[in-house]
C-alpha cells in the first residue's frame, strides 16, 4: 500500500513540535486523530513527542498502529524500537530495530537505533559496527560519531574516543556533552591540563551543565587545585542536588583540605542517598565517613551496576594437584611506584612456582622506576592491556588460561572492573587494594582475616571471606630499612619531647580524631603532632592550624614536614615516638611502615573493614595492648605512653628486635596462606561448590 502523504494539519502539528511547543502540537496532533485514529503520520509523530516527553507507555500503542497501517515502513520500527528501549525492552527493542534495517539496510537512523541497544546489552563489539554504519551512512550527522565516542569510551579506548567526538563537534561545535566527553578521556589520559580545558569549552556554552563541571573539579583536583575543585563541586551540586559524583567529590574535597565546616551535612546527604539508590556516589569516598558495612555495600552495589557481569564461561577445566600448575592473574593499575606494588612485590616474586603460573595484567603507567622493573621480572608474563578495550582485555586473559584473576583495585582510581565483569576466569578475588565488599557479581572471594574481616560479617559482604592465618596484609621483608637522617631539630621537633605522628593522607582526618588528639596534646606539655605534607599542603596546614587554635592549643605544636621518595621516608619514623591512627580509616600501607620502622602505632578499632586495619597490623605484630575500642581509651592510653618515659622505647625495642620473626612481616608465610586459599577455591570449583552470597 503506498504511504498517503500527511494531512495538512498533521503538518502544522508538527512545525508546533519542531519549535518546541510541545502542547499545541499534541492538540493539533490529537484533532487530526479524532478525524482520522488510523492515520500514519499523526500516529508515528504523537508517539514520537510522547516518548520525548517521558511516556513511552502511552507512545507504544499509537506507534504500533501506524505499523499495523503500513508494516513496511521503516520510521515506525526505528521510533517503537525507541520507546522499547526506554520501557526497558531491549530484546523487543532490538527485534523492532532489525526489522526497520530488513526493510532498509541504509538507513541510518537504523544503524544508531540499533548501536543504542546493543549497547545497553552489553554486545559493545556489534554495538561499535553498528555506530560506524551510521557514521558512514550520515556523515553529517553528529549524534552517531558522538554515541561511537560514548561507547569507545567505556572500553577504554580514549585515544579513538576523542577523535570521534571531535569528528561531530566539527559538525555541530555546540555540543557541551561532547566536550565534556573529550574532558573525560583526557582525564583518564592523565592530561589534565587538557581536560579542563576541555570542560571549560563546554562550560562556555552550558555554564550550568553538572556533569560538566563536576569533570572540571575532578581536573582541577588532579592538578592539585583542591579549592577552586570544591567549588567546581558545590556548583555541580546547585546544579543538579542530586549528582551523586559531585556529592561525593564534594565531601572527599574537604576531607581533604580538612576543611570540616559543612560535612556533617554532605554525609547526610550522602546515606540519605544510597538509602534511595542514588547512583554515582564513590564506594571509596564513602569508606572514610561514619557508615555501617551495611551502607558500604550498598553503595558498592549501586557502583557495580555500571558493570552487568556476564555468566562465566564453561569448559574451562581448573587442573588438579595432579594435572598441572594453577594459573594466576593478577589485574591492577599500580605496578609503579604506589603503595600496592611496595606491599605486594614480595608476594609475585614467592609464588612457588612448581604449582603456580603467575601472571600480570598491568593498565598502569610505566614510570621507569626500580619498583617497575622488579614488578616486570617477578611475573611469569607481565602484559600490558592499556588501550584494549574490556572485551579485549578479557580475551587476553582467557586466552592465556587464567584459573583465578585477582583484582588489587576493587572500587579504586583507574581499577579495570569493566574487565573483572567480562568474566575471564573461571573464579575471580578481590585483594589488598580495597577494604570493602565490592557489590559486584563478577566477584567470588575476598581476602581478609580474622579481625578486619569476621565470619560474623559475612552477611555484609557480597563476595565469600577467605581469612588468612594473621593480617589480611602481606608485606615485603625487603623494603628498605634506612637510618636515621640527622636530628630531631633539623626537623622542627623538640629533642626532649613526645614527637607523636600521623603520617596518613589529609582525607583520613577528620575534626572527632583531630579533637582526640588536641587532648592528647593538652594532657603532655611540650609534645607536638608531625604530619606530612601533601597534595595542597598550605592549605591543610592553615586549616589544621586554625582547628588547633580553635581549641587552645598552639598552632605551633603542629609540625609539617614535606612528603619525600620511600626511603627518606622511612627514615623519619626513628625521630617519632607515637604514631596517632586516624578513624574510621585506619592507616593501612603507613602503619605497616611505621611498624617495620620500629615506630608503635596507637589504634582505635571500629566496625567497619577500613576502621579495623589497624588493630589487624598490631595483632598479627604482637602488640594487641595498643588497640582501643573507645575514644577514651585511645586518649588515656596515649597519655600514658608519653607520660611513662620507659613505655615507647620499651615498645620500639619490642618492634625492632622481634622484626625477623613478626609475622606481618614474613612474606613467605604470608604467601603460602594466600596460595593455600587459591587452592581451596579451585577445589571447591572443581567441585563445584559456589562461594556462598
Amino acid at each position: 500500500m503506498a504511504l498517503r502523504p500527511p494531512p495538512p494539519e498533521a503538518l502544522a502539528a508538527l512545525q508546533r513540535h519542531q519549535a518546541g511547543d510541545l502542547a499545541g502540537a499534541h492538540r493539533g496532533y490529537r484533532a487530526v486523530l479524532d478525524a482520522d485514529p488510523d492515520d500514519y503520520h499523526a500516529n508515528l509523530w504523537l508517539g514520537a513527542l510522547l516518548h520525548q516527553s517521558g511516556r513511552g507507555d502511552q507512545a507504544e500503542p499509537l506507534l504500533l498502529r501506524a505499523i499495523r497501517r503500513y508494516p513496511d515502513m521503516p520510521d515506525g520500527w526505528v521510533n517503537l524500537a525507541a520507546v522499547q528501549q526506554a520501557l526497558d525492552r531491549p530484546q523487543d527493542a532490538e527485534s523492532a530495530i532489525r526489522r526497520a534495517l530488513e526493510l532498509d539496510p541504509e538507513l541510518a537512523e537504523a544503524w544508531l537505533g540499533l548501536g543504542n541497544v546493543l549497547q545497553e546489552r552489553q554486545r559493545d563489539d556489534e554495538a561499535l559496527f553498528a555506530y560506524r554504519r551510521a557514521v558512514a551512512l550520515a556523515p553529517e550527522n553528529p549524534l552517531p560519531l558522538f554515541n561511537l565516542a560514548t561507547l569507545l569510551t567505556r572500553n577504554g579506548q580514549y585515544e579513538a574516543a576523542i577523535a570521534a567526538a571531535r569528528g561531530s563537534l566539527d559538525i555541530d561545535p555546540r555540543q557541551a556533552g561532547a566536550h565534556g566527553l573529550v574532558a573525560d578521556c583526557q582525564l583518564n589520559l592523565g592530561r589534565h591540563r587538557e581536560a579542563l580545558q576541555s570542560a571549560d569549552a563546554g562550560l562556555a556554552l552550558e555554564p550550568r551543565q553538572a556533569d560538566l563541571l563536576y569533570t572540571r573539579g575532578f581536573a582541577l583536583s588532579e592538578l592539585g587545585r583542591l579549592p577552586e575543585a570544591m567549588a567546581a563541586f558545590d556548583a555541580a551540586l546547585v546544579a543538579r542536588p542530586d549528582h551523586g559524583g559531585a556529592l561525593a567529590a564534594a565531601l572527599f574535597t574537604r576531607r581533604q583540605l580538612c576543611q570540616w565546616d559543612g560535612t556533617q551535612r554532605l554525609l547526610e546527604r550522602m546515606r540519605d542517598g544510597i538509602a534511595r539508590g542514588l547512583p554515582g556516589v564513590t564506594p571509596f569516598s564513602f569508606l572514610a565517613e561514619a557508615g555501617t558495612r551495611e551502607e558500604q555495600r550498598d553503595c558498592a552495589r549501586l557502583w557495580s551496576r555500571q558493570w552487568p557481569a556476564r555468566p562465566a564461561e564453561t569448559g574451562h577445566v581448573i587442573p588438579g594437584d595432579a594435572r598441572g600448575r594453577l594459573t594466576v592473574g593478577y589485574l591492577s593499575a599500580d605496578y609503579y611506584r604506589h603503595p600496592t606494588a611496595y606491599l605486594a612485590a614480595g608476594l609475585f616474586e614467592l609464588h612457588d612456582r612448581s604449582r603456580f603460573r603467575i601472571l600480570a595484567y598491568s593498565n598502569s603507567r610505566d614510570d621507569d622506576s626500580d619498583i617497575r622493573r622488579r614488578l616486570e621480572a617477578a611475573f611469569d608474563a607481565f602484559t600490558d592491556i592499556r588501550g584494549l578495550s574490556p572485551t579485549e582485555a578479557a580475551a587476553r586473559i582467557r586466552a592465556d588460561g587464567v584459573d583465578i584473576l585477582v583484582d588489587l583495585k576493587g572500587h579504586t582510581l583507574e581499577a579495570a572492573t569493566a574487565v573483572m565483569a567480562q568474566r575471564p576466569a573461571p573464579i575471580q578475588v578481590q585483594y589488598l587494594g580495597y577494604p570493602g565488599t565490592m557489590g559486584a557479581d563478577c566477584i567470588d572471594y575476598l581476602i581478609g582475616d580474622a579481625v578486619v574481616t569476621p565470619a560474623t560479617h559475612q552477611p555484609e559482604y557480597d563476595e565469600r571471606i577467605v581469612a588468612l592465618p594473621h593480617s589480611y596484609q602481606v608485606n615485603d621483608d625487603r623494603r628498605p630499612l634506612p637510618p636515621a637522617e640527622g636530628r630531631r631539630g633539623d626537623l622542627g621537633l623538640p629533642n626532649d619531647a613526645t614527637v607523636f605522628c600521623c603520617f596518613n593522607n589529609a582525607w583520613k582526618f577528620n575534626r572527632a580524631c583531630f579533637t582526640a588528639w588536641m587532648e592528647i596534646l593538652r594532657a603532655t606539655p611540650g609534645s607536638v603532632l608531625w604530619l606530612l605534607g601533601r597534595q595542597s599542603a598550605p592549605e591543610v596546614a592553615s586549616n589544621l592550624r586554625r582547628e588547633a587554635a580553635a581549641q587552645d592549643i598552639d598552632p605551633e605544636r603542629l609540625v609539617f614536614s614535606k612528603s619525600r621518595p620511600l626511603e627518606p621516608y622511612l627514615a623519619l619514623y626513628h625521630h617519632a615516638d607515637l604514631f596517632l591512627d586516624s578513624w574510621p580509616y585506619n592507616a593501612h600501607t603507613t602503619a605497616s611502615d611505621a611498624l617495620w620502622m620500629g615506630c608503635p602505632v596507637l589504634t582505635l578499632m571500629g566496625t567497619t573493614f577500613p576502621s579495623r586495619v589497624g588493630a589487624s597490623l598490631l595483632l598479627a605484630s604482637g602488640l594487641g595492648e595498643l588497640v582501643c575500642h573507645e575514644v577514651t581509651a585511645y586518649q588515656e592510653r596515649a597519655i600514658s605512653l608519653a607520660t611513662d618515659p620507659t613505655a615507647l622505647p620499651a615498645l620500639r625495642r619490642r618492634l625492632e628486635d622481634g622484626r625477623a620473626d613478626n609475622p606481618l612481616f614474613d612474606t613467605r608465610a604470608t604467601t603460602r596462606a594466600i596460595e593455600q586459599a587459591y587452592e581451596t577455591m579451585a577445589r571447591n570449583a572443581r567441585e563445584k561448590l559456589s562461594p556462598p552470597t
